[in-house]
C-alpha cells in the first residue's frame, strides 16, 4: 500500500468513527482527498496529523493563501459542507471528482439550498436520495431535470428510469410535454402494456409516425395504447413502403 492509499484510508476511518457532525466531515474528507490528487506530499502531512479532518479546513486555507487553484475555490464555497448536510454527499463526491455531467449545474453564490440547486427540493426527495443511495451521476441527472422545468419529483425519477435515458429524455421533451410523458408511462403500466425499455421504443415509435406522414396532433397516435403492438405496425409499414419504392425504381429501370 503506497502513502496515497495510506492517506485515504486514514481520512475514511476517521469519517467512520467520528461522532460528530458526519455532513460536514463528509465535506472535508471530499477536499482533502482533491488536495492530495493536486498535491501527493500533502500524504504525509495526513499521516502525521491526528485528527486530519477536523484539522483539514484551516490547512486548506492555509493554501489557498499560498497557491490560488482548486484549494481556494473551495475555500470560497462552504456550500458544499451544506450540500453535504443535506444529504448530497455523493454529488459533492462526483464533482471533486471531475464527472462532467456535474459540471456547470449549481449556482455556488447561492445562500440557500434552492437558490444553489436553481429549485427547491421536497422532503421527500431529499429522503429518497439518502435511502436509495443515489450515486453523484444520478443526484445530477435529477438536479438536470428538476432545473430543466420537469414536474416529475424523486422517488418517481429513479423508480420509472428516468435516469437511464436522459439523452434520448431530451429528445422526446421536444415532441411531448413531461407531464403527459409520465401520465402516459404510467397508463400503459397501469395497462401491462409498459414495455422495458420504453423510452426508447416511444421515441423510435414517434418517429416512424412522421415518417409515414401520421398526424402527430391526434391524441391516438401521439399515446396510442400497446405502444409495442404498434411499434411493430409502423417499422412493417416502412418496410411496405420501402419495398414499394425498390418496385417502382426497377419498373422504370426495365421499361
Amino acid at each position: 500500500m503506497d502513502i496515497m492509499e495510506q492517506a485515504i484510508n486514514k481520512l475514511d476511518m476517521e469519517l467512520e468513527k467520528s461522532p460528530d457532525d458526519r455532513g460536514y466531515l463528509c465535506a472535508i474528507n471530499q477536499l482533502v482527498r482533491m488536495l492530495l490528487l493536486e498535491d501527493e506530499s500533502y500524504a504525509d502531512k495526513v499521516l502525521e496529523e491526528t485528527h486530519t479532518l477536523e484539522r483539514a479546513y484551516k490547512t486548506m486555507q492555509y493554501i489557498a493563501k499560498k497557491n490560488r487553484g482548486t484549494a481556494t475555490w473551495f475555500a470560497q464555497y462552504p456550500q458544499l459542507k451544506y450540500l453535504s448536510k443535506c444529504g448530497l454527499s455523493e454529488f459533492v463526491k462526483a464533482y471533486l471528482e471531475r464527472y462532467p455531467v456535474t459540471r456547470g449545474l449549481l449556482n455556488w453564490r447561492g445562500k440557500s439550498l434552492q437558490k444553489v440547486l436553481g429549485f427547491q427540493p421536497t422532503k421527500q426527495e431529499l429522503c429518497h436520495i439518502g435511502k436509495a443511495k443515489l450515486s453523484g451521476v444520478r443526484i445530477a441527472s435529477w438536479i438536470t431535470l428538476r432545473k430543466s422545468g420537469c414536474p416529475v419529483h424523486l422517488p418517481d425519477l429513479d423508480t420509472y428510469g428516468w435516469f437511464e435515458e436522459t439523452s434520448v429524455l431530451s429528445e422526446l421533451r421536444e415532441v411531448v410535454p413531461l407531464d403527459k410523458l409520465f401520465a402516459y408511462q404510467k397508463r400503459l403500466e397501469k395497462r401491462g402494456e409498459l414495455t422495458a425499455y420504453f423510452f426508447r421504443d416511444y421515441w423510435d415509435y414517434l418517429r416512424e409516425c412522421k415518417q409515414l406522414n401520421f398526424d402527430m396532433s391526434r391524441k391516438e397516435t401521439l399515446y396510442p395504447n400497446k405502444l409495442a403492438e404498434k411499434h411493430l405496425q409502423n417499422q412493417l409499414r416502412i418496410k411496405q413502403k420501402r419495398s414499394r419504392l425498390l418496385d417502382e425504381k426497377f419498373t422504370v429501370v426495365l421499361e
